[in-house]
């Protein structure tokens, strides 16, 4: 199956779990899967006029986790999540 913003939101849509204004924490480890996750649910939670919100966890297996965390911080506070 073909997943694209358009057939991602159509599927959410679809979904009657979600109360009006829902609020939903994701986890994002920065990887490309992770932040497609959050850019496509960030674009159908304003829809919805709800809330997002990241959770980042530092692991400190790798020497630079640290750094890695607020690499990912920065790029979401940069698209308001």
């Amino acid at each position: 199956m073909l997943l694209n913003e358009k057939s991602f939101l159509n599927l959410l849509k679809n979904f009657e779990c979600f109360e009006n204004k829902p609020h939903i924490a994701v986890g994002v480890s920065g990887g490309p899967d992770s932040m497609a996750l959050v850019y496509l649910l960030n674009k159908w939670i304003k829809s919805k006029k709800g809330k997002l919100i990241a959770l980042i966890f530092d692991h400190e297996i790798r020497s630079n986790s640290k750094e890695e965390s607020l690499k990912v911080k920065y790029m979401l506070t940069k698209i308001n999540i």
